[in-house]
């Protein structure tokens, strides 16, 4: 009989959901010590973007600086970071979009060598 794996405390909202749903669809998580490391991870970052993605609701993409210019918000950089890594630890535990069989574009190597 197995054991319900429980997701880390640390972790919040969606991303604990999101974390108890991978649980729950695919199975190995309990059995193989990497993989439980690299859920941890993901899910992780899905919550540092929600995180960075508030901030950027809150005060806006470009708020003024100090000198009444618009200025990048620097949360924009620790979601688009975050996701990014989010998506390499899924594609890494070779987790895959349900409407798709192939995400990635062929790769172009050699295509335009001179």
């Amino acid at each position: 009989m197995r054991t319900k794996l429980k997701p880390p405390a640390y972790l919040k909202g969606p991303a604990r959901a999101w974390w108890s749903a991978m649980v729950d669809a695919y199975s190995g998580f309990d059995v193989e010590p990497n993989a439980r490391s690299l859920l941890d991870g993901a899910a992780l970052q899905l919550m540092r973007a929600e995180q960075a993605r508030k901030a950027i609701d809150r005060d806006g993409v470009a708020p003024l600086d100090r000198f009444g210019k618009p200025k990048e918000h620097p949360s924009l950089v620790t979601e688009r970071a975050a996701m990014n890594l989010h998506r390499l630890l899924c594609r890494e535990m070779g987790l895959q979009p349900a409407e798709t069989e192939e995400t990635r574009l062929p790769r172009l190597a050699g295509r335009y060598a001179s």
